[in-house]
């Protein structure tokens, strides 16, 4: 359905001031900072709190003892507690609001029949003190901005018209009295202002029962001429029942007023109501339509004058409050109806009050400014027709705030939803604006464009504590989520998105975009652009779109939380933040950090970078040449495809580098480091097992593996290695290839196998075997074994008592200096000597054997040979003593090979 409403605009209809946002306060129930009034005060954005409230003023309340914190009451049968005054303003100076101070009026009566009582001997003396010393500052610094007599003298004040007037005159002559007292006593702060004296209006009720308009006649005469100068204000309290078609019906209140107004004593006298809401248990309008009977309410206030307003109740346990009971946090839809006037129309006039059976629509302005409230009162959505160039709005900048219901319309305690719409240029005569079921729509009109300078753009577009809906425009927005489970869209343009507290999902949309996810677990969509977003705390997910390079650069940080980051495409950086997260880069050149946390990093294609920070991460590079770190903890790290960077950091990490020429530094801690079985040059891997017991498997590929310190265990696998154990007893597998392996220090295990292998112990007392394969075996310092197996081996002890074994094959064996035991074993084998080199054995002397001296100017002739046994004999030379075992002939020069 469509609606068109078209304007009147002529001279303003009356005048929003500040005063307008007050709120009532209850003695026995509200409890300021010790509760949660104190937010609502914040969230509602009042300016003025009447204290001590409604009937309890007049039940509760003792001037002569303000500060007590209980009382009896005899209705319930039980103790009241009560916040004490000085707890109240002290807490009010803090929240910067003013106070509306009630005087009871019932207690200072004296004792006598209903209508014949006159103001006790008392009464007087005890208002100005208590007025006197409330002003002086010793209940607190709080500014009192009005002096209202008494609450309802014809319910909870239980007297007559012509006996509120009695002690209404009394109340008004002591308070000012005590006023004028202050302002000349010098103690005034600088700018203060006086407090404004209140009399109550006429009205008809159980204790005074003659039509308001007879009592409003009553009061005005009764009143002394001394009250009559002190008094500054008449007070009202606005109640609706029924349905919203009767709101207009409740005009009558404000006849009344007119009627002080034409008596030249009252000339000027201000309106104050000092409850005004729809009537608790008495009206149709609650939950959300209770939002637009509010607004309307609110302009029929304007429209008739009224001065300074306070909704009842802020906070109480019925189905009309803004802000729920005492101890609850957030605001009711009547809140935050109520708070979409307070943020915006305060120092306003009211200009147009138009509407129709599908709704109302009420325009405030002033300056540049101009708000219209538009109140559907439609089961269904309703469009809007407005007639903007009457209003002077055609071609301006808007935006927009829309109010709706987590509920059905009328439920008491549905969950508010705020839909806030940035920016739009208004370039028609006449707008359509669509609104929800029995919404409310706010749109914020300024002069100029989007572009131009004239346009006074807001500086942020906010939500509630509730949850929220917040729209992007097509240019750079901010958009603040506060608390609640928002959500949120960027839409077009570099935006600046904030999520505040609660579980909000947010679409940062195009261009590059600002992401404070804030607290709670959130989803966002970075979308296209170069964003940069901080997840906050919460388990938290970020999803990115597929815009490639550059042009899809995020930036992400995690913060405290298990978050899922997914980059997809685009050269991302994501950092995990302070638990356990997951992260994927996607294609794109990503930069990956896992940060503090049991962290799992996927790289995806390209050549990305990973670090997974403190904590037991799993990293994956994926495709591309990437760069790992494990950082400290227990990591587990695959390369994957490429030429991979990998840096497993300390702790006991597990690393596969994948396919590709990898270099790996494992770092201290026990350490695994695996290949793939991918050979040649492509599977060429450097690893460095660094400190740690280690263990490296370089499978296929040409690898170089460094176990550093620790007893460390290396296996080359398919290619042509290079083991080196470094320092500690370490074990090596050289595998099929030609291979290099390096015990290094300690007593090492060295084991060639297939492939003309090099196997050098270095220090320590080390154990070498070539396996198949010409080998070199060379076990340096220490009392090495060597075993060169199959093939011709090269065998050299070095020094240390060593033990060489050739097996098959034709052999050379160098025990090297020191008391060495050598075994040819099958095939012609060549034994080599030199001087000092100790005392030797042979140990199996065969025919085709020969025994080569190096020593200089050594020959046959100079060696001292002797025989001990039929197989056994002794060589001696130049500090060398050899035995051979096993002879199976004596020996003659043909044995022999000299230099």
């Amino acid at each position: 359905m469509t609606t068109r409403i078209e304007f009147q605009s002529d001279a303003p209809l009356g005048h929003v001031d500040d005063d307008m946002f007050g709120g009532n306060f209850l003695i026995d129930r509200d409890r300021m900072d010790a509760g949660t009034y104190d937010e609502a005060i914040r969230d509602l954005g009042l300016t003025n709190i009447r204290y001590p409230g409604g009937s309890i003023t007049e039940w509760y309340f003792d001037i002569n003892d303000p500060d007590r914190t209980s009382i009896w009451d005899p209705m319930r049968g039980e103790m009241r507690e009560l916040l004490p005054l000085s707890t109240f303003l002290a807490q009010a100076g803090a929240a910067g609001v003013g106070v509306n101070l009630v005087i009871p009026t019932g207690t200072l009566l004296e004792e006598g029949k209903l209508g014949s009582r006159h103001p006790s001997d008392a009464a007087f003396a005890d208002v100005k003190a208590y007025v006197a010393d409330v002003l002086a500052g010793k209940y607190g610094d709080a500014e009192i901005v009005g002096i209202e007599i008494g609450n309802e003298y014809w319910l909870s004040g239980e007297m007559t018209d012509a006996e509120y007037a009695r002690i209404a005159s009394v109340i008004a002559e002591a308070a000012q009295e005590a006023i004028d007292d202050f302002a000349a006593s010098g103690d005034a702060p600088r700018g203060w202002q006086e407090p404004e004296i209140a009399v109550q209006i006429g009205q008809y009720g159980r204790y005074s029962t003659d039509p308001g308009h007879l009592q409003n006649d009553v009061i005005m005469e009764e009143l002394s001429d001394e009250a009559v100068a002190a008094i500054d204000a008449v007070v009202a309290h606005y109640y609706t029942w029924g349905s919203y078609e009767e709101l207009a019906n409740f005009g009558y209140y404000f006849g009344r007023q007119q009627s002080w107004l034409e008596d030249a004593r009252f000339a000027g006298i201000e309106y104050h109501i000092t409850e005004w809401n729809t009537a608790n248990g008495r009206t149709e309008e609650t939950g959300l339509k209770q939002a637009s009977a509010l607004l309307w309410m609110f302009s029929e206030m304007v429209e008739q004058g009224v001065d300074a307003a306070y909704v009842w109740p802020v906070q109480q346990y019925n189905s009309t409050n803004m802000a729920g009971n005492e101890g609850d946090l957030g605001l009711s839809l009547a809140g935050e109806a109520f708070r979409l006037l307070s943020d915006s129309v305060k120092g306003m006039d009211l200009v147009a009050r138009e509407g129709g059976t599908a709704g109302d629509v009420h325009v405030y302005s002033k300056g540049a400014e101009t708000v219209v409230f538009i109140a559907s009162r439609a089961e269904a959505a309703e469009r809007f027709v407005l007639d903007l160039e009457s209003l002077g709005l055609d071609g301006q900048f808007y935006w927009m705030t829309e109010l709706g219901a987590d509920g059905p319309a009328d439920e008491v305690g549905a969950t508010p939803v705020l839909t806030i719409s940035a920016g739009e240029e208004n370039a028609a005569a006449q707008q359509g604006f669509t609104v929800g079921s029995y919404g409310v729509l706010r749109v914020t009109f300024l002069d100029g464009t989007r572009t131009g300078t004239d346009a006074d753009r807001p500086d942020a577009y906010s939500g509630s504590e509730r949850a929220d809906i917040l729209k992007g425009s097509g240019s750079a927005d901010r958009l603040l989520g506060l608390g609640g489970a928002d959500r949120i869209d960027g839409g077009a343009g570099a935006d600046w998105i904030e999520g505040g507290a609660g579980d909000d999902t947010i679409d940062g949309g195009n261009q590059n975009d600002r992401i404070d996810a804030g607290t709670g677990d959130d989803l966002v969509l970075g979308g296209n652009g170069r964003d940069l977003v901080f997840l906050g705390a919460g388990n938290d997910v970020f999803r990115d779109n597929f815009q490639n390079g550059t042009f899809g650069a995020d930036t992400v940080m995690g913060g405290a939380g298990n978050d899922l980051l997914v980059g997809r495409a685009g050269d991302d950086t994501l950092i995990g933040g302070a638990d356990a997260d997951t992260v994927f880069g996607g294609n794109g050149a990503d930069k990956l950090q896992g940060n503090r946390g049991n962290d799992v990093l996927y790289g995806g294609g390209g050549a990305d970078s990973l670090d997974g920070g403190a904590g037991s991460d799993l990293l994956q590079g994926e495709a591309g040449n990437d760069v790992l770190s494990g950082g400290q903890g227990n990591d587990q790290i695959f390369g994957g495809r490429g030429d991979d960077q990998i840096d497993a950091g300390d702790g006991h990490d597990v690393v596969e580098g994948g396919n590709g020429a990898d270099t790996v530094r494992l770092g201290d801690g026990d350490d695994l480091f695996r290949d793939t079985g991918e050979t040649g040059a492509a599977g060429s891997d450097r690893v460095w097992g660094e400190a740690g017991n280690d263990t490296l498997t370089g499978q296929g590929g040409d690898d170089w593996l460094s176990g550093g310190s620790g007893d460390d265990r290396l296996s080359g696998g398919v290619g042509n290695d290079t083991l080196d154990g470094g320092t500690g007893d370490d074990l090596a597998w050289g595998g099929a290839g030609e291979d290099v392996l390096l015990g290094g220090g300690g007593a090492d295990r060295l084991r060639g196998g297939d492939g003309a292998d090099r196997l050098d112990g270095g220090a320590g007392g080390d154990d070498l075997k070539g396996d198949r394969g010409n080998d070199t075996l060379l076990g340096r310092a220490g009392d090495d074994y060597l075993d060169g197996w199959a093939g011709n081996d090269d065998l050299s002890g070095g020094a240390g008592n060593d033990r060489l074994i050739g097996a098959r094959g034709r052999d050379i064996l160098n025990g090297g200096r020191g008391d060495d035991r050598l075994t040819g074993g099958a095939g012609a084998d060549t034994f080599v000597f030199a001087a000092d080199d100790g005392a030797d054995i042979i140990v199996g002397f065969e025919e085709m054997d020969v025994i080569r001296i190096t020593a200089d100017g050594i020959g046959y002739k100079d060696l001292e040979i002797g025989y001990l046994g039929d197989d056994r004999a002794t060589i001696g030379f130049a500090g060398t003593e050899i035995t051979i075992t096993g002879l199976g002939a004596d020996l003659d020069a043909s044995d022999f090979v000299f230099g």
